[in-house]
């Protein structure tokens, strides 16, 4: 009886040395389905997010993954701003700067219009001016000879032209305050601001000056820009002479020792002194009607002489206070003449 329990003592512990891994790799085993069931359930969430994903354009997060994309989001949207507003600021002066080319290359092409428009005008005046020359004379003959018929339908005719000469005068006055918009569109407004302050000293400096617009200086053919304002003195207009003549293609030089002004252009030499009021024109003294002038730190001469001297005409409008500068071969208006 002792050696069957001492047996059955003997054949419990092989069973359960016998046992023991089995157990151990039961349990890997479980311990590997349950790692595969979690796999497969995320799996499925993660379909489900995707189908969700593809459903509403993203998955569903908690508070706090929302609120940091949120944070982001914004973020992103604060440096998107300021990427575009320091971007915006460099174009904008960008166009500034094409809008300027293009209105510079603008009023060019506009002041070609206009003078090829006058052009127009001044043959169709200079025709009627012919014509009514002409009817004139044929009246005068006529009232002369007795035919008091033929004189009344000649008078007839001449009234006619002068309608016809006074429409293109009117004409001619818009086509000025055409050029007077374009004069002034070759200035920025920071060069206006600078012409107006210059302008206000300048009448300080002296009551008796009157300062007048840029842009009532029209002139044609040359591209000049006033760097100080032209002025009105004793009735006499005066321009800075640095600014004209070098826009004229004249040279200037200052001798400040001798205070006068050479200008030279071609075959053309003007020698001007400060508060005299005659001028050297190739060695031959000229009598000048208003005296050359600091003011300001400018030299200022008369605009009629120093235009003159360059071979051009200079026709004031009273009625409008502009003064036109132009070739005075293609100058018809003797009678608009500054006195």
């Amino acid at each position: 009886m002792k050696k069957f329990k001492t047996l059955l003592s003997l054949v419990i512990v092989a069973i359960l040395v016998i046992s023991s891994p089995l157990a151990s790799f039961a349990g890997n085993g479980n311990k590997n389905k349950a790692k595969e069931n979690i796999k497969q359930e995320k799996a499925i969430k993660e379909k489900k997010n995707n189908k969700n994903k593809n459903k509403n354009n993203e998955p569903k997060k908690d508070k706090v993954e929302t609120r940091l994309e949120e944070m982001d989001k914004e973020e992103l949207e604060n440096e998107d701003e300021d990427t575009n507003e320091n971007e915006i600021e460099p174009e904008e002066s960008q166009v500034e700067g094409v809008e300027d080319k293009g209105k510079n290359k603008d009023w060019k092409i506009d002041r070609e219009k206009i003078k090829n428009e006058k052009k127009e005008l001044n043959q169709k005046r200079k025709q009627l001016d012919m014509e009514k020359k002409d009817l004139e004379k044929q009246y005068k003959e006529a009232k002369d000879n007795g035919n008091a018929e033929l004189a009344e339908e000649l008078k007839s005719q001449v009234e006619d032209l002068e309608m016809e000469r006074a429409k293109l005068k009117e004409e001619r006055k818009e086509l000025q305050f055409k050029f007077k918009e374009i004069t002034r569109n070759k200035y920025t407004l920071e060069e206006l601001d600078k012409l107006k302050e210059i302008g206000e000293n300048l009448e300080e400096e002296d009551g008796e000056i009157e300062v007048i617009p840029v842009e009532n200086i029209i002139i044609e053919d040359e591209d000049i820009k006033f760097d100080a304002p032209p002025i009105k003195k004793g009735g006499r207009t005066l321009v800075p002479v640095r600014t004209v003549s070098e826009g004229f293609g004249a040279t200037v030089e200052w001798v400040a020792e001798d205070q006068k002004v050479t200008i030279t252009k071609e075959d053309v030499e003007i020698v001007l002194h400060i508060d005299r009021n005659v001028a050297i024109v190739n060695g031959q003294e000229v009598e000048i009607d208003a005296p050359s002038t600091l003011y300001g730190g400018r030299t200022y001469v008369p605009l009629r002489f120093i235009a003159e001297a360059f071979g051009l005409e200079v026709n004031y409008d009273e009625e409008t206070g502009m003064i036109e500068i132009e070739k005075i071969e293609e100058n018809i208006n003797q009678e608009e003449t500054e006195k």
